[in-house]
């Protein structure tokens, strides 16, 4: 599921959720619908099943529903959402056009 900017709701309490960032990462982890309150459910995404104990797993995990990228490649086009999948993209492409 991607998230657009119109008509996203929660899977759990059906509230329209948050446009920015920060406040969906907080919705993640207090939704009241979710049903799961221990430790290991800390942070439930509200599009699909997975979970994690820990903000910036979940942030990360966000990036595939937002569809944010953050990283761009300064010689080409390429854009991603984590920083290691960019560090591997530039050894891979770009080792001899410039220092990691």
């Amino acid at each position: 599921m991607k998230f657009s900017s119109t008509d996203n709701y929660c899977q759990f309490c059906q509230q329209l959720l948050p446009v920015d960032y920060y406040d969906l990462l907080e919705h993640c982890k207090n939704c009241q619908g979710t049903g799961y309150r221990d430790r290991s459910h800390k942070y439930m995404c509200v599009a699909c099943s997975y979970f994690s104990h820990k903000r910036d797993n979940m942030r990360v995990h966000l990036r595939i529903h937002t569809g944010e990228k953050p990283f761009k490649c300064e010689l080409c086009s390429f854009k991603t959402a984590q920083k290691t999948h960019l560090k591997t993209h530039m050894l891979m492409l770009h080792s001899s056009e410039a220092a990691v």
